[in-house]
């Protein structure tokens, strides 16, 4: 969704990077077709939020980050039940890790997929997002990301075998 600046205006982001990683186990590649909503309420910064720099959300609100710039983070879950490749909300076949591994109803690991949507704006105390309204939230509280895996085959294997070796791969910016 786009950021909303306090005169109505969007932020247009300066960079984006989605990066892949395992979790200390071997990930299986992700299904062909895998469709995915993460984040969509703040409220669980270990899902999704805002920081200042880089890292994991530290804020459910866009912040003022003195002089680093604001980012938003998405951090899909990795679980998958091993059979669906969507489901109505986007979700429910999905889970994130519980503990070290996956639950017993989601029991397939794939690499975990973090966005990082860095803007060109130091404080962003008072913006929102477009589709906060929406979602019935407010402050910013809805970012979310879509994945939808349309990845070559090939490529995406090569790219889980090295992941499985303990590199993150990032994806440009």
């Amino acid at each position: 969704p786009a950021l909303i600046d306090r005169q109505g205006v969007a932020v247009r982001p300066i960079r984006m990077s989605a990066y892949y990683w395992n979790k200390g186990i071997e990930v299986k590649v992700p299904p062909a077709d895998l469709r995915i909503v993460a984040g969509g309420d703040t409220s669980n910064l270990r899902a999704v939020g805002y920081t200042c720099g880089e890292g994991t959300p530290t804020s459910s609100v866009p912040l003022d980050c003195g002089r680093k710039l604001l980012k938003g983070v998405v951090i899909f879950p990795s679980c998958w039940d091993g059979v669906h490749v969507d489901s109505a909300d986007h979700r429910s076949h999905m889970s994130y890790p519980k503990g070290t591994g996956c639950p017993s109803t989601h029991p397939v690991p794939l690499p975990k997929l973090v966005l990082h949507v860095t803007y060109g704006i130091r404080n962003g105390a008072g913006y929102w997002l477009s589709s906060d309204a929406g979602m019935g939230l407010t402050d910013g509280r809805s970012m979310h990301a879509d994945f939808w895996n349309v990845w070559d085959a090939q490529a995406l294997a090569e790219a889980v075998t090295v992941l499985d070796t303990g590199v993150t791969v990032s994806l440009g910016d």
